[in-house]
């Protein structure tokens, strides 16, 4: 836990797959990575990290939570 509660990063999660939408499989990846860089920085305070993670994971139907698979885990 922060001291301060200050936010240090963002991260965005896509735990669910759709139609054609997205590349198989689940990866995870920076949109852009935190910098000191007096030249990047945003109102003169450093530039937070963002992530994202995409899982591909069957969505939940019919009121009923989505359940992994062996093969998901």
């Amino acid at each position: 836990m922060l001291k301060n509660d200050k936010t240090i990063s963002y991260f965005f999660l896509d735990p669910y797959s759709r139609s054609i939408e997205k590349m198989s499989g689940a990866w995870m990846g920076t949109f852009l990575d935190k910098t000191d860089n007096p030249l990047l920085k945003i109102n003169g305070e450093t530039r937070l990290p963002i992530t994202h993670m995409n899982c591909n994971l069957a969505p939940p139907v019919g009121g009923k939570p989505s359940l992994l698979t062996f093969g998901d885990v």
